[in-house]
């Protein structure tokens, strides 16, 4: 298209180029950050910020020249991050954003600074403001102490008084902030609180619940969704994951066995099948033993015929015999209709095995006496 001479042409040309860049901005953009470094002539500044529970990317890097640098960057939402000097512990952390220019100085004094960004600017005021008042309600705690020391218990509890409203205050200018903000500091904020806490699954989720749309879909927000996915695979009665490794010969050591199940006359009896050579196939076999007594409970008008595809080391004590009993006693009840209910399974499990019971019931637990106790286990966890 062919555009009139002069300042029509110029104009086009502006609004192009400023459609280009805002573009640029809406699907993430440029950053950069300028500055000195304290004490270090030469070496390599990196931006950081995690990106998973496991995972921490390098948004970019620069070498430090004559104690100065100048780092570009993108960026494709706002981010939490920290800048390292290369061969140094520790860091210099800021919230970084699309299209935001930042003036630093680094040092290991109190005179540092990382100024730009709104986001960075609101956290850098909040944080100065409740380090102020934190300073002062650690004052008071530590004339409360005296006093109860020296037995001055008049002054003492005119201290508290004090305290309990400068920790409220505190606590009210936080909540303040955070309502005011939700977005990454609000994650940011409730994800260290979770990692110092060590929370488990309930925890984790109910802090992911009270976050806002705006907090979840965040660097951050996606990480606490993350650890929650991650304990609920070991939560209080949650299904084991199963995996499947190698022992010290090469053969593969699975946590499950497959178990084929399938209604036959009853002039047929039980009959048992198992593709691993050396396992009963009689009454000595656990499977074996929990369908008959199952039949015989329920009075079943029928027989059964069992496949068992072992991968659960036989008489290795990982409990695969009673995890095949519980197997064979709820996939019979299943193929009858259910006639008994899950007190009268477990009260068949007890007498053919102690721990038969906890495989019928599943999820995390922890057994008392010989195993036929069982109580609810609220802090565990593990990386799986």
């Amino acid at each position: 298209m062919i555009i009139e001479k002069g300042m029509k042409k110029y104009i086009l040309s502006a609004l192009f180029i400023f459609c280009c860049a805002m573009a640029s901005v809406a699907q993430g953009g440029a950053l950069s950050i300028k500055g000195k470094v304290n004490g270090i002539k030469s070496g390599t500044l990196y931006l950081l910020a995690q990106s998973s529970e496991e995972k921490t990317d390098t948004l970019g890097s620069c070498k430090i020249k004559k104690g100065k640098f100048k780092m570009e960057a993108t960026v494709d939402e706002p981010k939490f991050a920290q800048l390292m000097v290369g061969g140094f512990s520790g860091g210099f952390t800021l919230f970084v954003e699309p299209g935001v220019v930042y003036d630093a100085y680094l040092s290991d004094g109190a005179d540092y600074y990382i100024n730009g960004g709104s986001l960075n600017t609101a956290y850098t005021a909040h944080m100065k403001a409740s380090d102020s008042l934190r300073a002062v309600v650690t004052g008071l705690q530590e004339r409360y102490e005296a006093a109860r020391a020296g037995r001055k218990f008049r002054s003492a509890s005119l201290v508290n008084d004090t305290l309990q409203r400068e920790q409220e205050n505190l606590r009210a200018m936080t909540q303040k902030f955070l309502a005011a903000n939700d977005n990454v500091i609000l994650a940011y904020t409730i994800y260290s609180n979770i990692l110092m806490r060590n929370s488990g699954f309930k925890e984790t989720r109910g802090m992911y619940d009270s976050m806002g749309k705006g907090a979840k879909d965040t660097q951050f927000g996606r990480i606490i969704k993350e650890r929650i996915d991650r304990l609920s695979k070991t939560d209080n009665g949650a299904k084991a994951p199963d995996f499947t490794l190698n022992d010290q010969n090469g053969n593969e050591v699975s946590l499950s066995d497959f178990l084929e199940l399938e209604l036959v006359p009853k002039k047929d009896g039980i009959k048992l099948s198992c593709d691993v050579p050396m396992i009963p196939l009689d009454e000595r076999n656990i499977a074996y033993k929990t369908a008959k007594a199952f039949l015989e409970a329920a009075g079943a008008d029928c027989g059964v015929s069992i496949g068992i595809r072992k991968s659960i080391p036989s008489e290795a004590g990982m409990g695969g015999g009673s995890a095949d009993g519980a197997a064979v006693l709820v996939g019979l009840n299943m193929l009858c209709g259910n006639p008994l209910v899950v007190s009268d399974l477990e009260q068949i499990a007890a007498k053919l095995g102690a721990d038969i019971p906890f495989c019928i019931e599943g999820g995390t637990k922890r057994l008392l006496g010989i195993g036929t106790e069982r109580a609810s286990v609220e802090f565990l966890s593990f990386a799986v």
